[in-house]
């Protein structure tokens, strides 16, 4: 990964990146999460983003992220929907019919840079807990 170098030690951005289904149906259960899932990774991994951690749930994906500084978020967010939104129109089409062609996703998404020492593992676990359907996306070191 290219990141930003100071002095000795490699800085890169981090990042955390969420988007929900349109009308935040539930879909993303099963295979489809799964799919997804992966989806997401392949993604990151043109992007030369590193994923921390994440979490597919029934109605939305969050992703923590270091990214280097050459990448454009709205790029790089644009790409993971596109992508994720193909696989879904695939596996359910029914639902991509229902929204008339459009994508399954709502039309924006959210992003905050965080500081990459802040552990937000509880955070994330907290949020699987709750959300039992939940598919984790863990980290590739």
């Amino acid at each position: 990964m290219s990141l930003i170098h100071q002095g000795t030690e490699a800085v890169g951005i981090h990042l955390i990146l969420a988007w929900t289904t349109r009308s935040r149906i539930p879909i993303l259960k099963n295979e489809t999460a799964v799919s997804v899932r992966t989806a997401v990774r392949e993604v990151c991994a043109v992007f030369e983003v590193k994923i921390i951690e994440g979490l597919v749930a029934e109605d939305y994906i969050r992703i923590r992220v270091q990214c280097p500084s050459s990448v454009a978020i709205h790029g790089l967010a644009e790409m993971l929907k596109t992508r994720s939104d193909e696989i879904i129109a695939g596996m359910l089409p029914e639902l991509h019919g229902r929204f008339g062609g459009r994508s399954i996703w709502s039309g924006g998404y959210f992003c905050m840079s965080v500081d990459g020492g802040i552990d937000f593992q509880d955070y994330f676990r907290n949020q699987s807990t709750a959300n039992e359907e939940a598919i984790s996306i863990p980290g590739v070191d």
